[in-house]
């Protein structure tokens, strides 16, 4: 079920019916600047370990902010890693 068809539902709901859950829980707890930080730290993490990448974080948040959604951190986690994993070594930015 997709965020909007879940609001939507949770919107529909009766109040008397939501008063009998214990708890509710968001999962966008994630705001959209809270995403890019962890990825630039992230790929800061990462590169460390890489042995002829350089950083380029201006252009790899150029890159973010064009995402119509950034992924979560664990995702965010396997997709640097894999870049960084799979780049061209003669190439210092070909993570990106």
């Amino acid at each position: 079920m997709g965020r909007v068809t879940s609001v939507f539902l949770i919107a529909n709901f009766d109040k008397a019916i939501t008063r009998r859950f214990d708890a509710t829980v968001s999962f966008d707890r994630y705001l959209r600047d809270d995403l890019i930080e962890i990825a630039d730290s992230l790929l800061t993490t990462n590169l460390k370990r890489a042995a002829n990448s350089k950083q380029d974080m201006r252009f790899f948040n150029k890159i973010l902010h064009i995402l119509k959604s950034i992924p979560y951190p664990d995702d965010l986690k396997q997709i640097i890693k894999t870049s960084i994993a799979f780049c061209d070594e003669s190439n210092e930015y070909d993570y990106l």
